[in-house]
């Protein structure tokens, strides 16, 4: 099987459909406009053999106290979030969150003000991973825990602060949404196929598997933590400056998930709760509760259920909930990738290896991916190159 398009997008996750959802918004001149429509595209990826590293996370959106003006990185993080909300905010007001995958929250603070230092006292554990008040400018009005679902020994161990405007993701749905809506305005063809080789010759790019071969002029590769192999496209030259330009590094973690029904136990609405750095989730749509991240400290490639027990024992004296028994969780590992300073890029190379080829790449989304995909995708797209 051969097939030929004008762009090959190489994979499935978040990037790959930021990109797509970003292109089919782009606001054009009827002659471009004509170009964009008729552009053939393949969407390529293996979801049963790599499965989306955004659909392995806790999927979560917030500003986590970020403003302007105080670096580079927190620049992108804040005007990424808020086109998030500029994108996605008006759809909640016409779409369910079983449509659009999608519920905003209020995200709840609790930082421990009052650590323990009696081996005996059982009361307000310590938790897990550092305590990131120190130094940060960001949470300065703390208020007294008064919570009825913090146990009461616990509530004076804890200050609290809410941030209203969060959002809770659920991944599947919200990625299917992002596919047929470009699908509506762009032709765009997707093929479940595991590529097993990358070449540029002949001025074309070709990806290779063992079902058949696909070949365009420009490539998004959007792999995400199973870029890894990505240098395979430069030659042997050029790797020390590719590993130098991106530092990439592959970020793994576990948690924890249950999957409901949870009749009587509690949880009524969806819920995003973080103690210190310990996530507390519940996605109402899904009936999943989630405890801890892919981000928590310590975590392992291959987790073993003792070392997280100790963050379901944390979350469990601490709230008076009826939590289901450690039995019913299971381990979620999720990868993700990232590069020089945490900053996200997607770089565009023009002429790569060869006359008349495109090259853009996605890397280093990291804890953002749901925001800075979609900001990255739209600064790059409306430059035009594409077209």
């Amino acid at each position: 099987m051969k097939k030929k398009a004008d762009l090959i997008v190489f994979g499935g996750g978040i990037g790959a459909l930021s990109f797509l959802y970003e292109l089919s918004l782009l606001e054009l001149v009827p002659e471009n406009l004509k170009k964009l429509k008729e552009m053939k595209i393949l969407l390529i990826h293996a979801p049963l053999l790599a499965t989306p590293c955004s659909f392995q996370t806790t999927s979560t959106v917030s500003l986590t106290g970020i403003k302007e003006g105080l670096s580079p990185l927190g620049d992108l993080l804040f005007k990424s979030f808020h086109h998030f909300e500029h994108r996605f905010v008006p759809l909640l007001k016409s779409k369910s969150v079983a449509e659009l995958g999608i519920e905003k929250v209020t995200k709840e603070y609790f930082f421990r003000v009052n650590a323990n230092t009696d081996d005996d006292d059982q009361h307000g554990p310590k938790l897990l991973g550092s305590d990131i008040l120190d130094g940060n400018e960001r949470f300065k009005d703390l208020a007294e825990v008064s919570q009825t679902y913090i146990k009461t020994e616990c509530r004076h161990s804890f200050k609290t602060i809410n941030e209203e405007n969060s959002y809770i993701i659920y991944p599947e749905i919200f990625q299917h949404f992002l596919l047929s809506e470009a699908q509506k305005k762009l032709n765009i063809e997707v093929v479940e196929d595991f590529i097993v080789k990358t070449e540029c010759h002949h001025g074309e790019f070709h990806l290779s598997s063992q079902c058949g071969d696909y070949f365009s002029h420009k490539l998004l590769d959007a792999r995400g933590a199973y870029q890894n192999e990505f240098q395979s496209f430069f030659p042997q030259h050029f790797g020390e400056q590719f590993v130098k330009e991106y530092n990439l590094t592959t970020v793994r973690g576990s948690f924890l998930k249950a999957r409901g029904p949870f009749e009587g136990l509690g949880f009524e609405k969806s819920f995003y709760r973080v103690f210190n750095d310990l996530n507390f989730i519940y996605r109402h749509q899904s009936q999943e509760l989630i405890i801890g991240s892919t981000t928590l400290k310590g975590a392992l490639v291959f987790e073993e259920r003792s070392i997280l027990k100790i963050y379901y024992d944390e979350i469990v004296k601490l709230v008076d909930l009826k939590i289901p028994s450690f039995d019913h969780f299971e381990v979620v590992t999720g990868l993700r990738t990232k590069a020089r300073k945490r900053t996200p890029l997607l770089k565009h190379y023009s002429n790569f290896l060869e006359k008349n080829t495109e090259l853009w790449h996605f890397s280093g989304l990291y804890k953002n991916a749901y925001t800075t995909s979609f900001y990255l995708s739209f600064c790059e797209l409306k430059k035009e190159i594409l077209l």
